[in-house]
């Protein structure tokens, strides 16, 4: 019994000081109808392959033990490509994994996920443009702890960037010309 409240104070310590500092505002997930509309309003519509992704089975479900649905509406005129995408734990789901190319005025989005035991999941992607603009976007959905995002990016764009809450949620990160 001893051991078993060293471990639980252990990682209450853990989860406050590793999560305290988060600064990002907090929504609750968004259906495929309410996301369809907030990218629209945005001027940044979803292309098909995002709409297929919105109404798949596997968009906003709770299968793994840790999911993040990762939503990007790029209100820039800017076009990226996928220069890096990166799991620390976790991995990308089958069938949502980060878009090779994201249009301007154009919205996409990607799912991460862990099954495993004692896991969260933590992925990042970096997107580029042909004359070196980027943005490079951090999501982790851990074990222990609050959820958190971070975004790096070229001074010529704003980013504004929302975190989800519990084991299952939804990010997003509006991209927009500076």
């Amino acid at each position: 019994m001893v051991f078993r409240n060293k471990f639980i104070l252990i990682a209450l310590a853990a989860a406050a000081f590793c999560c305290s500092s988060v600064n990002s505002q907090v929504v609750t997930a968004a259906t495929a109808a309410e996301l369809i509309k907030l990218a629209t309003e945005y001027g940044a519509p979803f292309a098909k392959t995002g709409l297929d992704r919105l109404h798949s089975e596997i968009f906003g479900s709770d299968v793994a033990a840790r999911s993040t649905d990762v939503i990007i509406f790029n209100k820039s005129g800017k076009s990226f490509k996928l220069i890096a995408n990166d799991c620390e734990h976790g991995g990308w789901a089958t069938g949502l994994m980060p878009e090779h190319e994201v249009q301007g005025k154009q919205s996409t989005v990607f799912q991460m996920q862990s099954h495993g035991v004692m896991t969260g999941v933590k992925c990042l992607v970096t997107y580029k443009t042909n004359d070196g603009i980027f943005f490079e976007l951090l999501s982790d959905n851990p074990y222990f702890g609050k959820n958190w995002v971070s975004e790096s990016h070229s001074s010529s764009l704003i980013v504004t960037s929302t975190r989800g809450v519990g084991n299952n949620n939804q990010v997003r990160f509006v991209i927009e010309d500076a």
